[in-house]
């Protein structure tokens, strides 16, 4: 009879084996983090779906806000993310830093947590709030 060794280093591979397998089925490439931790996504100025959840949350907010696209009517008008990080929950929470033109037309600073479930094929914008009080 074939005999294992100690239990406790068998459960301790089998949970790191089921954590890789976790992040490669969520992307990959170690992008996503284990579950629950916080992860910086690099390279975000080039990252078009980034740079799509960053757009899409000042749009969501101007829309909860009723602003019209214009930002002759009070609307925010998207710049850039600069920053992102994201966490793996029920899906993926984006944590996003924003650049945003103000109806003034100086710029301002945003926070947005985007959370996109599972499949990807909707997203919902969680929180949106200013950061600092200028550029």
């Amino acid at each position: 009879m074939a005999k294992f060794g100690n239990p406790l280093i068998l459960l301790a591979l089998l949970l790191l084996a089921a954590a890789f397998s976790a992040d490669a089925a969520l992307g990959g490439g170690g992008q996503t983090g284990i579950v629950g931790g916080i992860k910086e996504i690099k390279n975000v100025k080039e990252n078009a779906y980034v740079q799509s959840l960053g757009k899409f949350s000042v749009e969501e907010h101007n829309s909860r806000s009723g602003k019209q696209p214009s930002v002759k009517d009070g609307a925010l008008k998207f710049i850039e993310v600069f920053k992102a990080e994201q966490q793996v929950v029920a899906g993926i929470k984006y944590f996003l830093h924003i650049r945003a033109s103000l109806p003034n037309g100086d710029e301002g600073t945003f926070d947005a947590e985007v959370v996109v479930p599972p499949g990807m094929k909707s997203k919902q914008l969680l929180s949106f709030k200013r950061v600092g009080g200028g550029k």
